[in-house]
């Protein structure tokens, strides 16, 4: 396995020179589809949008400042994995299984993480805005502070996660459970949240100004949310 970490490193490194920052390609591969990388270990590396890392395995590895905007990790497994400074803007992540994984400040900015399996997840201040994490199953999952914006969680898995001083602006959280979430001090003006379930969930602080609720909307109890000019889009009995 350390040979095998030795030639993922080695397949774009990334230098500074003059606040310019290049790739180099070593041996041109970009196609690490199915591979076993598990407990890998790099470090600052760029690699091109096509970078292929399908169903591969990267259980336990251990990333930092390490680009893959644009790549392709369709059914790949992060399980245990350790992220930081990793970017995955505009990435496919769907289907992707990340058990107790951690991704510390990274960047998921316009990606598709629609069935991301990531329990317990730690994705404090993860940038999130326009992803799509549709179905995805997100319980208990550190989210503190992370950019939300404009993002789609229809029938997202929520319940128990922590959300606090997240910002929501404008997310679609159609059908999203939400159940006993800690929602304190988060954005959530302007979201979607047709059928949405806060049932149990903390919304001290939240600000949900202009938020869209309608029948099947949830809220905990005794929640008053007159003062938040909330859009109902179907008159209830």
């Amino acid at each position: 396995m350390e040979l095998l970490a030795i030639k993922l490193e080695q397949a774009y490194k990334r230098t500074s020179e003059a606040a310019r920052t290049s790739i180099f390609p070593l041996n041109g591969r970009n196609d690490f589809s199915r591979s076993d990388l598990a407990n890998s270990i790099l470090s600052h590396a760029l690699f091109s949008p096509n970078f292929d890392a399908r169903g591969s395995d990267f259980t336990g590895a251990r990333f930092t400042d390490v680009g893959f905007k644009g790549g392709d990790f369709v059914g790949a497994r992060l399980n245990k994995a350790f992220f930081e400074f990793v970017e995955f803007n505009a990435a496919d992540l769907s289907g992707v299984e990340a058990l107790e994984f951690t991704c510390v400040l990274c960047a998921f900015a316009g990606a598709d993480l629609r069935g991301f399996v990531a329990p317990q997840a730690s994705l404090f201040r993860a940038e999130l805005a326009r992803a799509d994490l549709s179905r995805a199953s997100l319980e208990d999952a550190d989210l503190r502070y992370a950019d939300l914006r404009a993002a789609r969680l229809v029938g997202t898995k929520l319940d128990g996660a922590n959300l606090s001083e997240a910002n929501l602006r404008e997310a679609t959280l159609d059908g999203t459970s939400l159940r006993g979430a800690n929602l304190r001090n988060a954005n959530l003006s302007g979201v979607d949240m047709r059928g949405a379930d806060l049932s149990r969930a903390d919304l001290s602080g939240a600000n949900l100004k202009s938020a869209s609720v309608d029948c099947a909307t949830k809220f905990p109890e005794g929640f008053d949310g007159s003062r938040f000019a909330l859009i109902r889009t179907q008159a209830c009995r």
